[in-house]
């Protein structure tokens, strides 16, 4: 969503060269509010690290892209550039362990206190049932478009699994632990 905010002037451009009757603009704007769920999720999958494909032979992730070709289709402006990405974009690989940790920590808020140890696992155990949960949701965002170059779009799924349950077990670990502590440090300012 923040790339398509920044690449706005290139969607619009693309959109503007399809000389589109306005019904016909009207529906390939729901088309492509349709498309934006799996778009979302494929960008889960760009932000734990692996990327997606959108084609043959193309790959979107943190720290490459390749991409050819690619449809006059106004929502993939926000794609990347070609070629080796910047740096700092591998930080954002951080975002789905933040996600997790708060997760974590929200869904223990008000508990009474625990064990660090039991803290520790659940909140592990959270991430990893969460990492399942958005693997198979990213599992259902690919699929084909068309015949061709088109029939290859998704995420690798194992690997996906992989990054998806180990980030977010980390994530969810540290968010256990860090609400137990907040936990214990109000019940011990309470009394």
């Amino acid at each position: 969503a923040v790339s398509l905010l920044f690449s706005l002037n290139e969607a619009s451009e693309i959109l503007s060269r399809l000389d589109l009757s306005t019904g016909d603009a009207l529906t390939y704007t729901l088309v492509m509010a349709l498309v934006a769920p799996n778009l979302a999720l494929l960008g889960g999958a760009y932000l734990l690290g692996p990327g997606f494909a959108i084609g043959t032979g193309t790959t979107v992730s943190p720290t490459a892209v390749s991409l050819g070709a690619v449809p006059a289709f106004p929502v993939l402006a926000a794609l990347p550039n070609e070629g080796p990405t910047p740096g700092w974009l591998v930080l954002l690989m951080a975002v789905p362990a933040l996600a997790a940790a708060i997760g974590a920590g929200v869904g223990r808020r008000g508990g009474d206190p625990q064990p660090l140890d039991l803290a520790a696992l659940r909140g592990a155990a959270a991430g990893f049932f969460a990492g399942v949960l958005i693997t198979i949701a990213i599992g259902f965002a690919g699929g084909s478009a068309g015949t061709g170059r088109m029939a290859d779009i998704g995420a690798p799924d194992a690997r996906i699994l992989v990054f998806a349950t180990g980030t977010m077990m980390v994530g969810g670990l540290v968010g256990g632990l860090v609400n137990e502590w907040f936990s214990r440090r109000r019940s011990a300012g309470s009394r």
